[in-house]
């Protein structure tokens, strides 16, 4: 089981494009390991969004550590198939840093 997230996307509430990525990562592709975070309040949340990815509108997309935009966004990269490609490299990726550390505890 992984113990970090594959996704984050920062959202604010009462927007359609949030729950429409909501709507396609967690009910049609199946994906739990999803981190919401909130930037509605304070500003600095949304300040942070800023900072972190140079996007400015919600919702804004990574995987992993790769940002990939907004909801337009994300289904583009769906429908290319470079989606799952990221996904897949983003769990290799945090299952072999998982590998690591139970190795280092062994």
């Amino acid at each position: 089981m992984l113990d970090e997230y594959i996704f984050t996307i920062y959202v604010k509430a009462g927007c359609p494009w949030c729950d429409k990525a909501k709507v396609l990562l967690e009910d049609i592709l199946e994906i739990e390991k999803i981190s919401w975070v909130d930037v509605t309040r304070p500003l600095e949340h949304h300040e942070a969004l800023k900072e972190r990815t140079g996007h400015k509108t919600v919702p804004a997309i990574l995987v992993g550590e790769h940002f990939i935009g907004g909801y337009d966004d994300l289904v583009g990269e769906l429908k290319s198939g470079s989606l799952m490609s990221e996904v897949l490299r983003t769990e290799n990726r945090i299952l072999k840093e998982q590998v690591v550390k139970l190795k280092r505890s062994i």
